[in-house]
């Protein structure tokens, strides 16, 4: 008797026992391409910038799935992804590499309390502060549906990851931190005290970057996913990758950009992106690496 062994509801939803996850299968290219960004996090020098990975793929190919894996493999021991029919990593588990990844939707930015005033200067640090403002617990989803499900699941991973470093000594300090009204001043001090937990660098996965005409295109709107984002604030993105001034106030920050095809379209059409991202378009997964898997 054969069994299926793929989630009846797809594989960006995340079980409730980390045993119960299939492994992302192939990808070879990206693998290596995510590997090449990590050791550049790695190995930045004096004339660091933030760095971005740009991620462009359709709905259901599996960008959120790749989001949620990077989250999970620096803290959780469960996570792997199947490279050539061997299990591999691009992260140590348990923040080895102390790097914290974390996760947020772009409209948690774009609708949240520094969404009213985000522009190319503040983005890098806003959509920081975010991020770490839901890891401290100091933000409320307004939503419960599955996606904010997956994400509060791997922000308590990364919170358990970081106990034994002290997060709980700590994490009162971040909060009254992240309250201050710029966030170029919260995040500063964010970084600050996650020194203390030995944390070097941030991974920041920004996912659901698509506007209106991605969910027409599908045909797939829906209550989770949201009626996409307006469109001054994707063009924001571009402009701050551009910006080498501006990234190089938060070298310790990196963006992993999960992006609609309408977004990657509008990034193909600016050359200098190119130059200045590590770049992937997510495609489906060859026959091969399902047969061997």
């Amino acid at each position: 008797m054969s069994v299926n062994p793929w989630q009846a509801e797809g594989v960006s939803i995340l079980p409730f026992d980390l045993k119960d996850l299939m492994p992302i299968v192939g990808q070879q290219e990206l693998f290596r391409s995510l590997g090449g960004f990590r050791e550049e996090t790695l190995k930045k020098g004096r004339d660091a910038l933030s760095g971005f990975f740009v991620l462009i793929g359709g709905w259901g190919v599996g960008k959120s799935r790749v989001g949620h894996e990077l989250c999970l493999e620096g803290v959780a021991n469960e996570a792997e992804w199947i490279v050539e029919g061997r299990p591999e990593r691009v992260f140590k588990a348990g923040l080895e590499q102390n790097i914290l990844p974390i996760f947020v939707r772009y409209s948690q930015v774009t609708t949240g309390p520094l969404g009213s005033t985000l522009e190319t200067d503040n983005w890098i640090p806003s959509v920081a502060a975010e991020a770490l403002s839901r890891l401290v617990g100091i933000r409320d989803n307004h939503k419960v549906n599955k996606l904010t499900k997956n994400q509060d699941r791997l922000l308590e991973l990364t919170r358990q990851a970081l106990a034994p470093r002290g997060f709980q000594a700590v994490q009162k300090r971040l909060a009254e931190a992240l309250t201050a009204s710029q966030p170029e001043v919260a995040v500063r001090k964010s970084l600050e005290i996650l020194k203390d937990l030995k944390i070097e660098n941030l991974w920041v996965v920004v996912d659901e970057i698509e506007d209106i005409t991605d969910t027409e295109r599908d045909g797939l709107p829906s209550d989770d996913r949201g009626e996409g984002i307006d469109q001054a604030l994707l063009t924001v993105i571009p402009r701050v990758i551009k910006q080498e001034e501006l990234r190089q106030e938060f070298p310790q920050i990196n963006f992993v950009l999960l992006c609609s095809l309408a977004v990657g379209d509008l990034m193909r059409g600016i050359p200098a992106i190119r130059r200045r991202t590590s770049w992937h378009e997510l495609n489906t997964n060859s026959f091969n690496d399902v047969e061997a898997f």
